[in-house]
């Protein structure tokens, strides 16, 4: 049997134990999420889109897909590294003395898997390390097809862009080109890294 005391220092024994615990494990959360934010500031490269990637051995050129929100496959990305002086024929004009200034020059091609037109509606530019990390710059329907000659990529058709070019400031980076797609009403996003090294 509880005397008068014992019997009030049971509620705030409870209030004690409730607050104390609630904070351990607002402690625990906390940290939780600024490691999940650390880890991902400091670790490796992430990727825009739902897609898997098969890297040559080099880690330049590649062949990636793209799926839908079912797993269906939509896109494939093949990407073929050049080396550091773009291909002939320029097609189009380099804004940059790739003969005295270090950049990387890439050729690849957007190809539809599926039985359906594949609109491209904008194109986002992000950088793996620089620019905050995150978009930096979007170009819309009028640049992807001055960049790719149309914006649509019709059934178990290709569009392609040839002497795409990458450099940076740092010995290496990488330039994600994130080609926002559409297969009818179903919104997914294209990544089609380009990898720079000194």
């Amino acid at each position: 049997m509880l005397c008068f005391e014992q019997k009030n220092a049971l509620p705030e024994f409870v209030v004690f134990y409730g607050a104390k615990s609630i904070m351990k494990n607002l402690v625990k959360a906390t940290l939780l999420v600024l490691s999940g934010i650390f880890l991902a500031a400091c670790g490796g490269d992430h990727y825009e889109a739902n897609m898997t990637y098969q890297w040559s051995a080099d880690r330049r050129s590649y062949k990636a897909t793209a799926v839908d929100n079912s797993g269906r496959p939509c896109v494939e990305v093949v990407c073929h590294y050049l080396g550091k002086a773009p291909a002939e024929p320029i097609d189009k004009p380099i804004d940059r003395d790739w003969k005295t200034q270090n950049t990387d020059f890439y050729h690849y091609q957007l190809v539809n898997l599926v039985d359906e037109p594949i609109e491209l509606r904008a194109l986002h530019f992000r950088l793996k390390t620089g620019r905050g990390g995150g978009i930096y710059d979007t170009k819309g329907v009028d640049a992807i097809e001055t960049e790719l000659g149309d914006s649509v990529i019709q059934p178990h058709q290709l569009l392609e862009r040839h002497n795409s070019w990458v450099f940076g400031k740092a010995n290496q980076n990488t330039l994600h080109k994130i080609y926002e797609a559409y297969v009818g009403s179903e919104r997914l996003r294209v990544d089609a890294p380009l990898v720079f090294s000194r």
